[in-house]
């Protein structure tokens, strides 16, 4: 199944075997760095593993593919909808404004993925003031109140700035505080796995008929990269508990 990712705005869509619109042209004047570029008014995209493997659903590197036998026990299972449309972002300043969210509502996408650094509040030596108030001031923006009002569907993923320090992994910390203002905000309910789970990830399984009859499954893999991060972590070792399970077995095609 075909994937094609379209760079609009400061957020990226994938579109699987639908009518693709044409591509809008990249934000002019922002430079590459190997960390986040601003692009228009508040949103960035990250090079971090998150939004590299969100540009991966139906090829297999990493966030997601497409099944045609039996996927890995889903967290989340949504039946009768053929997943068709994904668009991702990451690296969002909350005291900034937030155009990208109308276009990203209106192109009517079946998921938007929040890569990480959905709020940027690096918590101090003995408080984490700042991230309560990223986390209060998105809550209140009113561009993500429009995207909300919309229906537009959001899942999300910790990276390390919304995790309260910069650049950290196991040894934050902080993060099981972030983890828990996280939950909250998206109104993670009381006996939801990522309220028992190490870390957030997280797979999500869509099931459904496509407008030709074809019964579409897709599995959206959300990696945690942060959690179980050691000094010596590389891709190879793929640290934390869980993390086998989205290795591909037999049936599953990558």
């Amino acid at each position: 199944m075909g994937g094609t990712e379209h760079p609009t705005a400061g957020f990226s869509q994938l579109e699987l075997d639908v009518e693709k619109p044409a591509p809008l042209q990249p934000v002019e004047g922002a430079p590459p760095r190997r960390r986040c570029a601003r692009v228009q008014r508040g949103l960035t995209l990250c090079a971090v593993a998150l939004v590299v493997a969100a540009a991966c659903v139906g090829v297999g590197a990493g966030l997601g593919w497409v099944s045609r036998g039996s996927p890995p026990p889903p967290d989340d299972h949504v039946s009768g909808r053929a997943f068709s449309k994904l668009a991702f972002g990451s690296c969002a300043r909350a005291e900034l404004p937030q155009p990208f969210w109308r276009p990203i509502a209106e192109s009517r996408p079946d998921v938007f993925v929040f890569a990480g650094d959905i709020v940027y509040g690096d918590c101090e030596e003995k408080s984490c003031a700042p991230l309560d108030e990223a986390w209060s001031t998105l809550g209140t923006h009113p561009d993500f109140a429009f995207a909300r009002a919309s229906g537009l569907p959001i899942v999300g993923m910790l990276d390390d700035h919304d995790n309260g320090r910069n650049d950290a992994g196991q040894s934050n910390p902080f993060r099981n505080y972030a983890k828990a203002k996280f939950l909250e905000f998206f109104g993670v309910p009381a006996n939801d796995v990522w309220r028992r789970r190490e870390g957030l990830y997280r797979s999500q399984l869509y099931e459904g008929r496509t407008a030709d009859g074809e019964v579409r499954v897709t599995q959206l893999l959300l990696l945690d990269v942060r959690s179980a991060r050691t000094p010596a972590w590389t891709a190879a070792t793929a640290p934390g508990p869980g993390h086998e399970r989205y290795q591909p077995e037999e049936g599953v095609r990558s």
